[in-house]
């Protein structure tokens, strides 16, 4: 008889899936089901900065203890800022990973220039950031302030001729034990250089090193020129104030996360199913839980116990028949019920599955519930 049971069971649960294959196994309607849990991505990677730091000798770092100088701790400030950050140049020197530069020990303000005439062709994409810290050896040498205005502004109109929309960050001098008065007038001309650029609608901006610092920050002894290691490291602060201050002027913001968890809505084509049969041995209060279909199969067995007793093939089929019609309907109306309530707010019993990455894993799901379904189906009916 146990037997008999589990078959009229399993007819019941074919005949169910059997009545709307069409929703069951349609994908447009699967793909609507598995996309309500899926978590939409809206996000954008940050403003990519492509930064050429070019000069002489205090551009390349020299005399700190690791051949950085002021470019890794820039680095480091503009990232832990959120920005991508690509350091360009056909130089590299120094133990940071991103160690490119345009710079060379010695050089004069028109021979920077050179290089970087000669290196921005080379770089591929090109920088959106030219950061330029020179005149020390041109003092030195005895150029006048007037002469090195002049040829610092040259020096710009190549960078923004060669790339139009560039930014460029012109550094003042550091104090020094040698030109300290000659840095002091070159430092008030490099303003006025800023100025005249950005009244032609160039992106020119000065970085001041020179009224924050003191001799401490310079090395002593015959050198009273170069960095020490505390003052690369305030040197990179100030420079990247001024890229951030780029960034946030000039640079998109990345947008905030989205917070929507809403679906994107899917248009279904299958064909719209006849409201079921109401059994009056059947409960007609959908739920996304298990209990109506327990319930309901309760009641069913309960109305064929009389049934039960009978041993002939006869009454054994006409069991069957019963108990078809009825559990097929109310499996119907408790599906239908299930699959219109919203799959975006699941139950502590039952967590938001993801979405299958296929339609065969879809249906795959599916045949997997309804054998289970057909398993616990005759341990009610017992």
């Amino acid at each position: 008889m146990r037997v008999s049971q589990f078959i009229c069971s399993v007819g019941v649960l074919a005949v169910t899936v059997s009545s709307s294959p069409a929703r069951w196994f349609n994908p447009q309607w699967l793909e609507g089901r598995s996309s309500d849990a899926a978590t939409p991505v809206n996000a954008r990677a940050n403003p990519q900065l492509r930064i050429m730091v070019a000069g002489a000798s205090i551009a390349s770092g020299y005399a700190s203890s690791d051949g950085n100088g002021f470019r890794l701790g820039l680095e480091d400030a503009l990232v832990a800022a959120g920005n991508n950050v690509e350091m360009l140049g056909t130089v590299r020197n120094g133990t940071m990973r991103d160690n490119a530069y345009e710079a060379k020990p010695g050089l004069h303000i028109l021979e920077v220039m050179g290089r970087v005439d000669a290196a921005i062709p080379q770089i591929s994409p090109r920088p959106n950031i030219v950061l330029v810290q020179v005149g020390a050896n041109d003092l030195a040498k005895g150029t006048s302030v007037d002469t090195m205005q002049q040829r610092i502004s040259t020096l710009v109109d190549h960078v923004c001729t060669a790339i139009p929309d560039v930014n460029v960050i012109l550094s003042s001098l550091l104090p020094s034990g040698k030109t300290e008065s000659g840095g002091v007038a070159y430092n008030a001309k490099l303003r006025e250089v800023v100025d005249a650029q950005n009244k032609q609608g160039r992106h020119v901006y000065f970085a001041d090193v020179h009224s924050s610092f003191s001799m401490e920050d310079i090395l002593g002894g015959g050198d009273l020129t170069h960095p020490t290691d505390a003052g690369y490291a305030k040197m990179a602060r100030v420079y990247a104030d001024v890229a951030l201050g780029i960034v946030k002027a000039r640079f998109a913001p990345p947008p905030a996360p989205s917070t929507s968890s809403a679906a994107p809505e899917t248009t279904s084509t299958s064909v719209p199913e006849p409201e079921p049969t109401k059994s009056s041995t059947s409960s007609e209060t959908p739920s996304t839980t298990s209990t109506p279909v327990s319930d309901t199969t309760t009641e069913t067995t309960s109305s064929s116990q009389p049934q039960r007793q009978v041993a002939s093939a006869t009454s054994v089929s006409a069991t069957m028949s019963t108990s078809t019609q009825e559990l097929s309907s109310t499996t119907v109306a408790n599906l239908a019920a299930s699959t219109s309530s919203p799959a975006s707010t699941p139950s502590s019993s039952a967590p938001a599955k993801s979405s299958a990455n296929t339609l065969f894993g879809q249906c795959s799901v599916l045949i997997t519930a309804i054998g289970m379904l057909a398993w616990t189906i005759p341990l009610f009916a017992i």
